[in-house]
This record gives C-alpha cells, structure tokens and sequence, in this order.
C-alpha cells in the first residue's frame, strides 16, 4: 500500500493549496491544478511548482517537506469521529 500511496504524489495537491491559501494565495487551487490536471505527476513537478512561488524561505521548506505518506489531510479526525 505504501508503493501504491508514494506512486500518487498528487495527494499533496491538497495540502499544498491548503499552505498556500495560509499565505495569501489566491489562485492556489489553479496553480495545484493547472500541475497535475490531465498528466502524471512527480514530486520533482511539486518541487519546481514551490521554487517558482513568492513564498517565504520557511513556508517554502514546508512545502518541499511534503509526501504523500506524510499527508493525511482530515483522515485522523474522521477516525475519531467514526470510533465516537
């Protein structure tokens, strides 16, 4: 499971629009999928998609510190909400 999960990067198109509408950006759900719209995508896409933003230095290593393993969007709380 965890091949299959690190093979989809664009898990992280949630969580990358979620950070970038943090910092004020705008247009964070078309740039996401302006990237991964209609083709394959790597992480190494993800990676030059945060060079070319004017974010600063930190939220960019944020960004960049993303993997889909490590992203789990609302999947703990809806845990919770299901043990409840």
């Amino acid at each position: 499971m965890r091949e299959e999960l690190e093979a989809t990067p664009e898990v992280v198109g949630e969580a990358v629009q979620t950070v970038l509408r943090r910092e004020g950006q705008a247009d964070a759900y078309e740039r996401v999928k302006d990237l991964t719209r209609g083709r394959d995508v790597t992480l190494a896409d993800f990676q030059d998609l945060f060079a070319d933003l004017d974010v600063p230095a930190d939220v960019r290593e944020e960004l960049a510190a993303l993997t889909p393993a490590g992203y789990t969007g609302v999947a703990d709380e809806l845990v919770d909400d299901i043990r409840e």
